[in-house]
Formats: structure tokens, C-alpha cells, sequence
């Protein structure tokens, strides 16, 4: 191969193409294309190498529809224009910098029962993705390489997830680490907060053994948020302030839910001088104390990129901080700004947002805000989750899943496409792989992958997560379903056999685990002539033929666990794995 790549190629008869090609001895072609491999690589210039560096990075991290070499390419021209854009060049400070991301330490109700068999940043998000998907691929699209993700509360899937979607790779520096919550002789318990968690793993983070050890700042992320945004930015500004921490904080409106607690939720409000320094930081503040903020912060274009909104007056913490590492040390180990140890320190600073940063506030550390003007969502609550998703599937949408210059990466599954039979009728709708759609009508909805409903359906304001590879595999989709129902996989009534519950499921039902029993007829997917409204679907559900979930009588509260349902602020949500027979009506 080698001796034939260095000789012109000859045509069918044997007649050489073009010019004839020079005759070269076996011996030397083959020492040419050995000294061709072998030779080293021209120096780079600092834009060159660092977009040499950026195409090393999308390669095996590829959108999960996209896999050619064409998109290598591509990918290294976004590098190249984006290194031209900012020039950032060797200096880049997001190679000082190791991300640290909260993967969700304790059972949060506001996202109950999503979070019933995992944690919240492994909640699928629009059709295809996942929640911790967003900051992942923030960090890989601004050429940040080491990222460490704290888990603890329901991690298996959100462990698997970021081991198939990020796997360690030789060829790349980027380093996506799982830092499992422990015990050790120091710690025996559980961490309970998101301050708890950085320190509890902080000699893992600090540890010469470590790529980043002479990492300079500590990027520190929620898990449960949608927005994209270049870190390197967030980093620069930090440096520029000569601060000891930053705080990205957004403008909101005073009457924002998350701002006023609804469904659970709750915000930090931040006061800013003149140049972006933070003069107060307070936690899910009270009406009053929304009011003393309103209108108070005068903040400068030059420092935290805002000019004052009529609309938004208040500024929100994001829940994004940068911390110097001698400001993150001395602050998690409980000295205070000249050293001094304090002994209670461990057993009342446990939350960031709660009681590090005011507190960090109060001793005089160089606590500076940058305002963050995007789009950006707080996803905590089961009203903001479908909300958010819903958006998704507008046109035009708030939030773009096609920006090619800042892709969402996540797990390639390898579906076949998306297939609709008959008269299907689709209204701005976000759909995943692997669906198949019969003769139904779908509006303002969001189809994860594997999702399949049956003929006449209708579907509104609803989010169906779809089904995992193992339940997608039931479904007869050859000849449509056959000649038994014409709709795949749903047989008659008397011809379908049950399902039977697998291992795992039989082991966690007898501790209690799981509510649901999946000893039924009923494939998955939605049945014939259902009608759903206003609702979350989770993954692998099994909803009959003619079933109504429409909550009609307007119920905001409702706990029907056993029915394989639950009822949020109005929303119906159901479970994972749930069975919902033929006709109900909720």
C-alpha cells in the first residue's frame, strides 16, 4: 500500500494515466514512506496549535448526528475562526482552569419523580440530550480540559451517561472524571450541601497527580441549567478584576418565579457597586427584601458587560462561580482572610450560595459579579422543566440545538430515523431518533428518542422522554405491525402476552424501590386514540388505547404513585417503567 501510494495510478489496460510514472526500487519507496510518517510535524503558530488542539477535541465528541470525516473539518474551521475571534492565543486562561460540576448530592422534591431513579443532571432535555450535557459542552466548546463531575445521590445513570458520552481518549487532553461521593477516616457521612461536596473531594482536586495541578482558578457549575456560554469570557473578566472569586449573575424580572419561590424554587439577589464588586449577597431572599435590591445596582458596561433593564432591575446568582484556589481552599478548610483556622467551620458552611459566598462577602475577599445577558434557564422545577423544553420546539426558539459553532454533544445511539406512517399531523414539534408515528396529531411537543404513538393520538404541551434501546426492541415494526393491527407493535387484545419484569425490577419491588409492575399486555409507547395534554412522559412508559390524560378537574397536587402517575403544579408526569391500561382517564 505504501509503494502504491507513491506511484501514479495506471489504467485498466495497464497504460499509465498522464504522465509515466517514474520507476522506483521496493527498497527505497518503502524508506521514503516510512521517512514521510516518521517526520516530524511543522511548528505551529499559537493560533494554529490551538486550533489543532480545538479539532482534536470535537472529533470524538462528534454531534450525535454527524460522524464523517467532513465534520472534522468543520470542526477544526470553527476552531480556527473562533481562536481568530478572540485571540486568545497561548495564554488562553481556560488552561489555568479545572471545571468541578455538581452532579446532585441529596433527593431534590422539586423535580420529583424524575429524580426518583436518578439524578437530576442525567433528566433527559430535549429529545436527545441530557441535562449535564449543557455545561459539559460548554466546557468543550471553550477548549476547557479537565472537567470532574461530584456525584452522589442516584448517580448510576448519570455515571453511565458520561462514561459512553465522554470516554478518555489518548489522542485528546480532554478529561471528563467522576468523582464519586466516599468515606474516609476524616469523613464517614454523606455530603450535604454543594460546598460540602468540593470539599470533601478537595485533595482529589488539588492533588499533584492530576492533570491540572497547577491549575489557578476552579470553575465551579450547577448541573440543572440550560444556556451556553464561553468560560474563557467568564475567565478573562475574572483575572482582568483582580478578583478572588466570580460570580456569573443574570438580570431578572422581580416577578420571576424561580425569584419568588414557586413550586420550591428560590434564587440569590446580589447588590453591586460601581465597578461589579458584590456589596451583599443574599439567598432566596423574602418580598421585602426584593424590594430594598430593586433598583439598587449600578453597574458599569466596562466590568460586568449590563447596562440597568427597566424590565429586569434585579441581579440573580446563576449558581456559576470561579474561585481562585487560595480563596477555595481557605474558605472550604474554614480560615479566614489572614489564615486563621476556625474549629465549627466544617459543620456551617456546607452550601455555596447559602453560606460560603456571603459569607466570603462579610471578610473582605474580592468578590466581583459578571453579568451574564443571554438566554438562560433554571430548570429545578417540574413547571420549568416542560416549560423550558416546550421552548425548544418553537420557531423560532429562544434556545438554538443547532449552533454549529457551539454544538451539544452527548451519547450517539445509533438509531434508525425518525418514521411517520399515514396521515400524521406535527405543529412545532422537537423529535428525537428512532420514533415511529402513526396517523396522529402532535403540537408544541417534544419527542425523545424511541418515542412511538399509535394511531389517532393526540398530543399537546407534552414531553415524551421515548424508550431505552431495550424497550425500543419489543416493538414490531416490520409490515407496519402486520396484518394483526396494522399499527406496530399493538396486537389485539387476546393475541398480546405479557411482559415480563426483568431482575432488577423484581429486586427493587421487594425493597420497596419501585411502585409500577410491568406484568401487563401493554406495549411500550402510546396506545390508539389516546389523548394527551399538558404532560411528562418518562422513559419506557406503556400507556393503553384510549386513554385521557388531560387532568380536566384541574388537580395541582396529586400523588397516584400506584397508578403509575403524579400530579405537579398542574402537570401530569408519568413514572419511569409505569403501565397505564387501556381507558383510563385522569
Amino acid at each position: 500500500l505504501r509503494r502504491r501510494a507513491l506511484l501514479r495510478p495506471r489504467g485498466a489496460a495497464g497504460r499509465s494515466l498522464g504522465k509515466p510514472a517514474k520507476t522506483i526500487p521496493k527498497a527505497k519507496a518503502v524508506a521514503s514512506a516510512q521517512q514521510q510518517e516518521t517526520a516530524p510535524e511543522p511548528e505551529a503558530v499559537p493560533g494554529e496549535r490551538q486550533a489543532a488542539v480545538g479539532a482534536r477535541h470535537a472529533a470524538p465528541y462528534q454531534h450525535p448526528t454527524s460522524g464523517a470525516a467532513a465534520e472534522v473539518v468543520r470542526a477544526l474551521e470553527r476552531s480556527r475562526e473562533a481562536t481568530q475571534r478572540d485571540k486568545r492565543g497561548p495564554t488562553d486562561p481556560c488552561g489555568r482552569c479545572a471545571a468541578v460540576i455538581l452532579g446532585g448530592g441529596v433527593a431534590n422534591p422539586t423535580t420529583y419523580p424524575l429524580s426518583k431513579f436518578r439524578a437530576k443532571p442525567a433528566v433527559p432535555l430535549g429529545a436527545n440530550y441530557r441535562l449535564i450535557d449543557v455545561p459539559i459542552s460548554n466546557c468543550i466548546n471553550s477548549g476547557l480540559n479537565n472537567i470532574y463531575v461530584l456525584t452522589q445521590f442516584n448517580s448510576m445513570s448519570l455515571n453511565r451517561h458520561i462514561a459512553q458520552a465522554y470516554p478518555i481518549r489518548e489522542q485528546s487532553k480532554l478529561r471528563v472524571d467522576v468523582l464519586a461521593a466516599m468515606q474516609t477516616p476524616g469523613h464517614m457521612g454523606w455530603t450535604t450541601g454543594s460546598a460540602d461536596a468540593v470539599r470533601q473531594h478537595l485533595r482529589e482536586l488539588t492533588s499533584d497527580a492530576l492533570p491540572h495541578a497547577q491549575a489557578e482558578e476552579f470553575l465551579v457549575l450547577a448541573g440543572e441549567h440550560l444556556y451556553r456560554m464561553d468560560y474563557g469570557e467568564l475567565l478573562e473578566r475574572h483575572h482582568a478584576s483582580g478578583a478572588d472569586i466570580t460570580i456569573s449573575a443574570v438580570p431578572v424580572a422581580e416577578n420571576n418565579p424561580a425569584l419568588l419561590g414557586i413550586d420550591g424554587a428560590g434564587l440569590g439577589l446580589l447588590r453591586l457597586d460601581g465597578e461589579g464588586r458584590v456589596l451583599s449577597f443574599v439567598e432566596k431572599p423574602s418580598q421585602a427584601q426584593i424590594e430594598e435590591l430593586k433598583g439598587a445596582c449600578e453597574v458599569t458596561a466596562g466590568h460586568a458587560m449590563h447596562s440597568p433593564n427597566p424590565d429586569k432591575p434585579l441581579i440573580a446568582n446563576m449558581g456559576i462561580y470561579v474561585f481562585s484556589r487560595r480563596a477555595l481552599e481557605s474558605l472550604l478548610e474554614g480560615r479566614d482572610i489572614e489564615g486563621r483556622r476556625d474549629s465549627l467551620w466544617e459543620t456551617s458552611m456546607m452550601d455555596f450560595g447559602r453560606d460560603v459566598l456571603p459569607h466570603a462577602v462579610k471578610e473582605g475577599y474580592k468578590v466581583y459579579a459578571s453579568v451574564f445577558n443571554g438566554y438562560w434557564r433554571d430548570v429545578s422545577t417540574m413547571r420549568a422543566f416542560l416549560e423550558t423544553n416546550l421552548e425548544l420546539a418553537r420557531n423560532p426558539a429562544p434556545f438554538s440545538l443547532h449552533d454549529r459553532d457551539a454544538p451539544m454533544y452527548t451519547v450517539s445511539r445509533n438509531l434508525p430515523p425518525t418514521k411517520l406512517v399515514g396521515d400524521c399531523t406535527l405543529d412545532q414539534v422537537l423529535v428525537g431518533e428512532g420514533c415511529f408515528l402513526t396517523d396522529s396529531r402532535i403540537t408544541n411537543s417534544v419527542l425523545g428518542s424511541g418515542s412511538i404513538i399509535r394511531k389517532g393520538c393526540q398530543i399537546t404541551d407534552t414531553y415524551m422522554m421515548g424508550a431505552d434501546p431495550a424497550e425500543f426492541a419489543e416493538v414490531d415494526f416490520a409490515g407496519g405491525g402486520g396484518s394483526r393491527s396494522g399499527v406496530p407493535g399493538l396486537a389485539p387484545l387476546e393475541d398480546r402476552s405479557p411482559i415480563k419484569p426483568t431482575q432488577w425490577e423484581l429486586d427493587n419491588r421487594a425493597i420497596g424501590q419501585t411502585s409500577v409492575a410491568r406484568d401487563c399486555s401493554t406495549p411500550v409507547g402510546i396506545g390508539e386514540n389516546s389523548v394527551v395534554r399538558k404532560a411528562i412522559i418518562d422513559r419506557n412508559a406503556h400507556i393503553g388505547a384510549n386513554v385521557r390524560l388531560t387532568n380536566d378537574a384541574g388537580v395541582t397536587e396529586g400523588m397516584r404513585e400506584a397508578d403509575g402517575l403524579v400530579i405537579s403544579s398542574g402537570i401530569i408526569t408519568v413514572l419511569k417503567n409505569a403501565v397505564i391500561p387501556d381507558g383510563t382517564h385522569v
